[in-house]
């Protein structure tokens, strides 16, 4: 039986790269079929197929000055709460050359096939090989690597991926995200606010974010 309430969590992937620490966030839904009987359940077999299934795919694309070093799930349904966390001892990026800078970032869109910006979402990846780009884009090897990311995500916890406990969505925290003033003032989570990814592409165009400049924090 699934666990109740359905949950809603999200996988924070937690990287350095030229001394600047990066977080890349995911979010994922329970399936209402869950075979799972806790949350703790759900989130363990999360992170357990996101560091086979999906990490990998990401360190391939990366330039090695870019390390992963920690796989962290958090609930945000029921309320938040650090559920599970792995420490990575050796999850350094393939790719033998130098990385631009800790903004400059590889872009994935995110589609559910509803209309309306709340239905879309990004993923910025750090550690673009500056080798494999030119002219403030990706060329085609790491364009390629970066497009087999967004694949891995869509087979396993995609619309009609293989996960039979979660899929991957969108959260929009205009639809989904309601804050209480408490005390303690706290953010409220909906389901009503995501909606299952059903293809990602991957751009050409290098992507800045700026809360990844040194100074600034994740």
């Amino acid at each position: 039986m699934a666990v109740t309430p359905t949950g809603l969590y999200r996988l924070a992937m937690l990287g350095e790269i030229h001394g600047q620490l990066t977080q890349t966030n995911f979010h994922f839904r329970a399936l209402t079929t869950s075979p799972h009987s806790s949350h703790i359940g759900e989130a363990n077999a999360l992170i357990a197929d996101f560091q086979t299934l999906i990490l990998p795919k990401i360190i391939l694309w990366a330039s090695d000055d870019w390390q992963c070093k920690t796989l962290l799930v958090t609930s945000l349904i029921p309320s938040p709460g650090v559920l599970t966390e792995v420490r990575l001892a050796a999850s350094t990026g393939a790719q033998g050359n130098d990385g631009l800078p800790s903004f400059c970032c590889g872009l994935l869109s995110l589609r559910t096939g509803i209309s309306g910006r709340n239905y879309h979402g990004r993923i910025f990846l750090p550690g673009v090989p500056e080798d494999l780009s030119s002219a403030s884009r990706l060329e085609g090897v790491s364009l390629g690597q970066l497009s087999d990311i967004g694949a891995a995500l869509l087979a396993r916890f995609g619309s009609s991926g293989s996960s039979n406990f979660a899929r991957y969505v969108v959260l929009s925290r205009k639809l989904g995200v309601t804050r209480d003033p408490g005390p303690p003032p706290r953010l409220i989570y909906s389901l009503l606010g995501t909606a299952t990814v059903s293809s990602i592409i991957a751009r050409p165009e290098i992507a800045t974010q700026r809360r990844r400049k040194l100074q600034r924090g994740q």
